[in-house]
């Protein structure tokens, strides 16, 4: 089993760190067998389309290899051929957690002022959507407040 250079003291948590790709279970099409079962598990850095900030709240492990495919009576395994180590940052406190490489991250200078979202949102809805939107929501009834009320 090999071990990829990974070192726990260059970041620690909480550091605010610009990142550029995220890592994900690779999934190419020869690491299936014939059934469609994933036979070889591997971890790639997936590049995103504009860096963003965020802070480091853990590290993830990940073991890569062969998934060895078993029966009744001899249980499948992964054959692990290498060891993983990622970072877990966020981009808002109430966020679920995104899994970055150490290759993908660049820490940012010390600021005192710079803290997290409480909720980091990235939706934006498309003009169509908001017309249709505002047209659906012209027939419900208002009251003379011009707040919506209950439709009978």
């Amino acid at each position: 089993m090999k071990k990829k250079d990974f070192d726990f003291c260059k970041y620690k948590v909480g550091d605010f760190v610009l990142v550029k790709a995220i890592a994900e279970p690779s999934c190419d099409k020869k690491w299936f067998d014939t059934q469609g079962y994933k036979v070889f598990r591997k971890i790639k850095s997936k590049k995103v389309k504009e860096p963003f900030e965020a802070q480091i709240v853990g590290v993830a492990t990940f073991h890569e290899g062969e998934k060895i495919k078993g029966d009744w009576e001899n249980p499948g395994f992964l054959n692990i051929k290498q060891v993983v180590h990622a970072w877990k940052v966020r981009r808002g406190l109430k966020n679920k957690s995104i899994t970055v490489l150490q290759e993908d991250i660049k820490l940012l200078p010390f600021d005192k002022n710079r803290c997290l979202p409480k909720l980091f949102i990235n939706q934006t809805w498309p003009e169509y959507s908001r017309k249709a939107m505002r047209e659906y929501m012209e027939g419900w009834p208002r009251d003379k407040k011009g707040r919506w009320t209950k439709q009978q």
